[in-house]
């Protein structure tokens, strides 16, 4: 079993690695050392990426108890200088200490406990057993975690017996039933705990709460910390200070201003929506003047618009449809081609059944029901007008 050195000193990216077997895995190789600084990836914690020598280490796994580093080429027995990703494991360190601290919190304020804990690309989670806390009480444990970042405190780490550990205010039970190894963030948390720490809470920076939600009866917390935290402040107040100088405002007046702008919005939207009614139904009107009757119960309207969007094609379609004994086939050809072929109540055709074979003439993807269907189509627009129109000639009898 390799020697788990991350275990004592989290800092050391550095080392020279003695690599004692290399076997096939997938498409790359699992390079197994006597010991290593290299941490897998388990407990809501990712692993350490870095290299082997000259071979890249791109993942780090546990597989049967054995640490396997994955690489991406075969190497041979022997010793090989290695080096972590520092950046990634710091990162790493004050997510997960951060994590312990804020967890502490949630326990210490409102007997909270955390269940599962996740640190993500961009942020990180912890889901808690009490999903009924509010706002207020999600703000006050944030604050009190970053009492114990500001209190600089030491955090330790050390192996203990599992009657060590029964004398230990733990705040969760151990998943190991021997050499337990104990986080403490002193006189204030200690969690069993297998991951890279920081020494002291002061190297986090800060702790801050991004959002929260409810997630199968718990409260999921996503949070961020330390460098991560300060890149998302710079990215944020980067954001605020473009609206406020895009509405002219301070910064503490973009909601007033986003809520006007809001239902200015909407103000038009009503407007809009009533003038496209407006066109569709002269459209529609103009169109039906010009149709061409194929016999006494079946008037044809074929046309294509450039520049129609789907809502005002639909809108005319719609209209068409309530005319008497019509069969409409409308295009739309200004971006992805659309076509839209539909009748009135008093029209015997079934549309559906009439269409169900396009996907063999052309590419295209739709459906519809018998009174109308839809498809987006691609190819020669004149091609594909002629097709549909004559397969409704085809469908009704001309008299």
């Amino acid at each position: 079993m390799t020697k788990k050195l991350y275990y004592y000193d989290s800092y050391v990216t550095e080392f020279d690695g003695n690599v004692i077997e290399v076997r096939p895995y997938d498409d790359k190789y699992a390079a197994v050392l006597s010991e290593t600084y290299f941490y897998p990836e388990s407990g809501g914690q990712p692993c350490d990426t870095g290299f082997i020598g000259e071979t890249r280490v791109s993942d780090v796994e546990m597989i049967d108890d054995t640490i396997c580093h994955i690489i991406d080429d075969p190497i041979g027995i022997g010793i090989y200088p290695c080096k972590i990703d520092r950046e990634r494991r710091f990162d790493n360190m004050q997510q997960h200490t951060g994590q312990h601290i804020l967890s502490a919190a949630f326990a210490e304020l409102f007997d909270a406990m955390t269940d599962s804990f996740h640190i993500g690309e961009n942020m990180c989670h912890i889901d808690i057993d009490r999903p009924g806390l509010s706002q207020a009480d999600i703000d006050s444990a944030e604050e009190r975690a970053n009492e114990i970042l500001y209190g600089n405190i030491p955090v330790t780490t050390y192996i203990v017996t599992p009657e060590e550990a029964a004398e230990l205010p733990l705040r969760k039970h151990p998943s190991v039933d021997k050499d337990i190894r104990i986080v403490e963030v002193k006189n204030y948390d200690y969690s069993p705990c297998g991951g890279t720490h920081v020494n002291n809470t002061g190297e986090i920076g800060i702790i801050k709460i991004i959002k929260w939600e409810k997630a199968k009866n718990k409260l999921r917390i996503y949070f961020t910390c330390g460098k991560r935290a300060a890149i998302y402040f710079r990215d944020i107040n980067h954001t605020i200070n473009k609206l406020a100088y895009h509405f002219s405002a301070n910064i503490a007046d973009i909601p007033d201003h986003v809520a006007l702008a809001e239902q200015e919005k909407k103000k038009l939207q009503k407007e809009i929506s009533s003038l496209k009614n407006e066109l569709a139904l002269y459209v529609a009107d103009d169109l039906y003047g010009k149709c061409t009757k194929l016999n006494t119960e079946a008037n044809l309207v074929v046309n294509i618009f450039n520049e129609y969007d789907e809502e005002l094609l639909r809108m005319v379609s719609a209209k068409l449809s309530q005319k008497p004994y019509s069969i409409s086939v409308l295009g739309n050809i200004s971006r992805q081609q659309r076509f839209i072929v539909s009748r009135s109540n008093d029209t015997d055709l079934n549309l559906k059944e009439l269409f169900g074979d396009l996907s063999d003439h052309f590419e295209s993807s739709g459906g519809g029901s018998p009174k109308q269907v839809q498809f987006a189509i691609k190819g020669d627009p004149d091609k594909i007008i002629a097709f549909i129109e004559g397969k409704i000639r085809g469908a009704v009898p001309i008299v």
